[in-house]
């Protein structure tokens, strides 16, 4: 609070004082306003008597309170934003958390204070507040608390999956359950650990998972689910839905959907007009939950061999193939139509050179061109290397894979242990066989290049 002559009017707690009208008018109007503390009164009371000098003069001083703050820094994002840069974001790319591993910093609290009174310039005490940023969430799964003085750090024991789909929980687990279905109101799921879904995964949506998928539904139509390790489907697999991994498979039925297995493939029900790579064994005999075991039209494809319960439909062409990887064919085919077409274009811009690779005097003659012809050469000679790297590199490719076709299993076998419809095409390595009468418990071998069939006990 300041008394001074430089201005007009002087303010004292919302009480404007006139300079004109001095101390003692002054004095009445402070007390009537309850203006009373004792330092203010004797301040005035020298300030009378001395008269007001020239610069101002301090009747009265507070000191601010120190407030008590709490400080949370969280080190992840809550949520995806609703738009990236200038684009909206996509409702499937929401998601709901993220892999984090062990040690890493979740959530740090810093607590400021501890709080203190002040006084305002009457020498009454202003009593201090206690602030905070946001509330301290709810601790949950693996996470350790870490104190160092007025700091709190909690970071994850394990390598594990963050939830951040309430911001009042705090929460890491060593895998991901949901107990609902895979849809809009979840986004995508992608993490390096394992997840079980309680529910469906909905049509167009995705679930990729390093270490193993269990989805208690469904996979809908044009959904993905992928995984480094072992997928199990209780449900089935509908049309133009992808399951891809790298272990083993596990399904009770599959309709018009692409799925690749690294090991073996269990089906306990049925396969209608899919289309199967397995690099390991195929196994469908309708055991489980009394199943029919039935592979319907279709390219099944199965490395290591087949154990079936019926197969073949008459509306449908059922194609069998073990001992051989019909994709690898496929991409030797189309790779072998690009290596005829690169070999001709580069012949054709062969001899569109003024000077045969063959003449001994090439590079003399080369140099000894003309400046306007220089140009020319030198963009047909770019293309021409151009197309002696790329017919390099693709007959590097076609080695590696005639390779991998040599080495494809001889002794592969298909064994069905039921009936087999005519029109069913059996493949065992390079060999091939068509069903054209009915069958019963057959299996089928190849030997000596020759497919041939003996009746199953």
């Amino acid at each position: 609070m300041i008394l001074s002559l430089q201005q007009q009017t002087q303010s004292v707690d919302d009480l404007e004082l006139p300079s004109q009208e001095g101390l003692s008018l002054w004095l009445k109007r402070l007390r009537a306003a309850g203006f009373n503390h004792g330092l203010l009164m004797e301040t005035l009371k020298k300030v009378q008597e001395h008269g007001l000098p020239e610069v101002s003069v301090v009747i009265g001083r507070g000191t601010s309170p120190h407030h008590e703050r709490t400080l949370l820094h969280r080190h992840y994002e809550l949520m995806n934003q609703a738009e990236e840069g200038n684009r909206p974001l996509d409702f499937k790319d929401l998601g709901f958390g993220k892999d984090v591993q062990a040690g890493d910093l979740l959530l740090e609290i810093i607590q400021e204070g501890p709080g203190k009174a002040g006084t305002n310039v009457l020498g009454e005490k202003v009593p201090f507040k206690k602030e905070g940023e946001g509330h301290l969430p709810t601790i949950q799964g693996q996470i350790e608390t870490e104190r160092e003085g007025s700091k709190v750090q909690y970071r994850s024991k394990i390598d594990g999956f963050l939830w951040n789909n309430d911001p009042s929980i705090l929460k890491v687990t060593p895998e991901l359950t949901w107990p609902t279905s895979v849809n809009h109101h979840l986004g995508n799921i992608q993490t390096q650990h394992r997840v079980e879904i309680g529910g469906d995964i909905a049509s167009g949506f995705s679930v990729q998972a390093g270490k193993g998928v269990l989805v208690k539904g469904s996979v809908e139509r044009n959904a993905l689910c992928q995984s480094e390790g072992n997928i199990q489907v209780e449900g089935g697999v509908h049309k133009g839905a992808n399951i891809v991994s790298n272990q083993e498979v596990s399904l009770r039925f599959a309709q018009g959907a692409l799925i690749s297995s690294g090991t073996c493939l269990k089906v306990s029900d049925y396969l209608y007009d899919c289309e199967v790579q397995c690099q390991g064994e195929l196994i469908s005999e309708g055991k489980a939950r009394g199943g029919r075991g039935a592979i319907v039209g279709g390219v099944i494809t199965s490395m290591k061999g087949m154990n079936l319960n019926s197969v073949g439909s008459a509306n449908s062409l059922t194609t069998l193939a073990v001992g051989v990887d019909l994709k690898l064919i496929k991409d030797m085919g189309e790779l072998l139509r690009e290596l005829k077409w690169n070999k001709a274009e580069l012949n054709r811009l062969l001899r569109r050179l003024p000077i045969s690779l063959a003449d001994p005097d090439f590079q003399r003659k080369v140099t000894n061109l003309p400046d306007h012809q220089k140009v020319s050469f030198k963009r047909l000679w770019d293309s021409i290397v151009e197309l002696q790297g790329q017919q390099k590199a693709m007959e590097e490719q076609y080695h590696i894979m005639d390779q991998e076709k040599n080495s494809w299993p001889i002794d592969a076998c298909i064994s069905i242990h039921g009936p087999v419809v005519p029109d069913v095409k059996v493949l065992i390595g390079s060999c091939q066989f068509l069903v054209v009468d009915p069958l019963q418990n057959q299996k089928f071998y190849q030997k000596d290049g020759t497919i041939f069939k003996d009746p199953l006990p």
